[in-house]
């Protein structure tokens, strides 16, 4: 399992933190997202042997919404 830290760009309200979150969560192999509106970013436990955490700056929930996910640390 890896950590994950993204700094999400776009959000502006507890609406917004639940669809990415959302969004996070439906990618296969991520096992587990927390995001935050304040801190402006997502902490992601993902199963690296089912995803590439940078493939997670592709995820649905960027590509179809205004929101934009950056990777910043995998631990």
């Amino acid at each position: 399992m890896k950590r994950v830290e993204m700094r999400i760009y776009g959000m502006t309200c507890d609406d917004c933190v639940l669809t990415v979150k959302r969004g996070l969560k439906a990618v296969s192999g991520v096992l587990d997202a927390e995001v935050s509106l304040k801190d402006g970013k997502a902490v992601v436990k993902v199963d690296e042997s089912k995803v590439n955490p940078e493939d997670l700056e592709n995820a649905e929930v960027f590509r179809t919404t205004r929101y934009r996910g950056e990777v910043r640390k995998i631990e």
